[in-house]
């Protein structure tokens, strides 16, 4: 029953409230149906957003003999064991050096210089080096002048001199990318115990076996397995000693002129502010 004018009543027939409870019904599952495709567009947005990318592991000086000439920014400074590294430092060392990356361990001979290009990417510039990656973990890649190579859960010996590069896996595989520049070629695996050499723009070559040439020139320590150090306590700052040149940086980056070109820039003039007009007194 309801009311249709003032003091009168009318039925409302069954049929009509029947069509009413239809209606809203379906407009219900309207509803509904939207709103569920509004959670499906919501989660499709969320799965196919990129992940933020992690920040590189910071690099110490865990162990060092002597203390690590560096070459930072423009200056030239010594760095002792504790010292953080920052990204695009330049070292040398004195004596054998230790260094930790996250869960990476990497060992220097004396007398060897390393790049940190844009803190993650380790450019083997001269010396030895041996690195330990734990499955799962590592930096983005290691390279020398003609080589490049990554890989988790394994131990690789590096040696690099003024034209050549080479390679022996302790334990474990890695993927090695011949370079031309700063672009990878060709690709090759290489399994434990396995030895590869590039020099200049030749292909690399592979061994099955390391010749006994290099195991002889091998810093002795890096004849044991290599056990990953750490350091407890505050981090010492470094102490600069100078300004650093583009002279300080040029015969070390001989073989890697893009190193050469980004270091330039830090010693660029400033570009003169906009709108200011500059007078040369030849005019």
């Amino acid at each position: 029953m309801y009311r249709h004018a003032p003091g009168h009543t009318v039925d409302l027939p069954c049929v009509d409230l029947l069509r009413v409870g239809w209606f809203r019904a379906d407009l219900l599952r309207v509803l509904l149906c939207c709103l569920l495709l509004c959670c499906a567009l919501v989660a499709c947005r969320i799965q196919a957003a990129p992940l933020a990318p992690s920040a590189a592991p910071a690099i110490s000086i865990v162990y060092a003999e002597q203390p690590v000439r560096l070459l930072r920014a423009t200056s030239v400074a010594k760095a002792a064991r504790g010292a953080q590294l920052a990204p695009n430092d330049l070292i040398e060392t004195a004596g054998s050096v230790q260094l930790r990356a996250g869960g990476v361990a990497i060992a220097l001979g004396a007398g060897s210089r390393l790049f940190i290009r844009n803190g993650a990417d380790l450019v083997l510039l001269a010396g030895w080096m041996k690195l330990k990656t734990p499955a799962g973990d590592g930096v983005t890649s290691v390279s020398s002048a003609g080589l490049q190579f990554a890989g988790a859960g394994a131990t690789v010996i590096v040696h690099a001199v003024p034209g050549m590069t080479e390679l022996f896996v302790e334990s474990g595989e890695i993927a090695v990318a011949e370079l031309t520049g700063v672009k990878p070629g060709r690709r090759v695996k290489l399994a434990h115990e396995q030895y590869a050499m590039r020099s200049g723009a030749a292909a690399l070559r592979q061994l099955a076996r390391p010749p006994g040439e290099f195991i002889a020139a091998m810093p002795p320590a890096f004849l044991d397995p290599l056990a990953a150090l750490s350091f407890a306590g505050p981090a010492p700052a470094v102490k600069v000693e100078r300004a650093a040149s583009v002279a300080d940086y040029a015969p070390l980056l001989a073989e890697h002129p893009a190193l050469r070109q980004q270091v330039a820039r830090r010693f660029a003039p400033p570009p003169p502010p906009a709108g200011k007009r500059i007078h040369h007194d030849m005019f």
